[in-house]
């Protein structure tokens, strides 16, 4: 029972911490809110290293340059997702990152890994890779024959840029934790949003300050919900298994969605529906049938 509590606080904190994020980024763009976002987790985090530091020690040369590659996915992932909610339909490129990203994580996990799949997830698959099809492609240009207009929407080509960045973390995150605990490779990751600065600065992108429009309250809120859920996940695995407390809050896609719609009031074509539910019932046939 405390493992099914821990996954439905994991999914809430997921779903919500996601909506707080886009909130922000449509107040100060999408560079500024994840570097803001990202400098907030990492104070959080700090207080935890002292109880940490004996896991340093588990980390080898290989491990930590994984880690910073890794880490490199993982901010890429986040910026380009925060500025898709700034320019797009957050309920359209938030499924197609956020709950999307886990159908090619799956074949690749079993691609590398020799990882198994029942009839159900190879369904799920299917189901997944052709929503975010129907949910990207203008197939009114495809009839057209305008083949190189076929994604218009910015928004939509970041998110599935973050789509594969986040597949690739989350596949080969797992050699790390298994190595080193579960909080080493987040903090480590969530360390190098200095990068993300930098970048701005070499492309002539003002920093936006976080209490311009009040977006110093999202973002903190995004941070606390986030890193909130990434506690209650481990604590789910320590009191159950990972199956269970992994299927309940891979379904968070659902609820942000949901949020997403209602908060933002973003207008979606039918073709976008079908592909946002097609998506997300291809996802929830590869979390609960493992």
């Amino acid at each position: 029972m405390p493992a099914i509590i821990f996954a439905i606080l994991t999914l809430i904190g997921w779903g919500i911490g996601d909506i707080f994020g886009a909130i922000a980024s449509r107040k100060i763009g999408g560079y500024s809110t994840t570097l803001w976002l990202l400098f907030s987790a990492v104070l959080m985090g700090s207080f935890y290293i002292p109880f940490a530091i004996p896991d340093l020690h588990q980390y080898t040369a290989p491990l930590l340059i994984l880690n910073i590659v890794l880490g490199l996915l993982l901010i890429i992932g986040n910026t380009l997702i925060n500025e898709a909610m700034s320019v797009s339909n957050a309920s359209l490129v938030g499924v197609i990152s956020s709950a999307a990203y886990s159908g090619p994580a799956v074949l690749l996990s079993a691609f590398l890994f020799k990882e198994s799949l029942n009839f159900l997830q190879i369904f799920g698959l299917m189901i997944v890779f052709m929503g975010v099809i129907v949910c990207s492609v203008n197939f009114n240009e495809l009839r057209t024959g305008h083949i190189k207009d076929l994604i218009k929407d910015r928004g939509i080509i970041l998110a599935l840029i973050s789509m594969m960045c986040w597949s690739i973390d989350a596949v080969f995150i797992k050699t790390l934790v298994l190595k080193v605990g579960w909080f080493w490779p987040i903090f480590i990751s969530t360390s190098l949003f200095p990068l993300i600065f930098f970048y701005m600065r070499s492309k002539k992108i003002k920093v936006q300050s976080p209490f311009k429009k009040r977006a110093f309250i999202s973002i903190i809120l995004s941070a606390l919900f986030l890193y909130g859920g990434e506690l209650t996940f481990n604590l789910g695995l320590k009191y159950g298994a990972v199956s269970i407390v992994s299927s309940i809050s891979g379904a968070y896609p659902a609820l942000f969605a949901i949020l997403a719609f209602i908060i933002f009031r973003d207008k979606i074509t039918r073709q976008q529906f079908f592909g946002i539910t097609a998506t997300l019932s291809g996802i929830l046939l590869l979390t609960f049938f493992r």
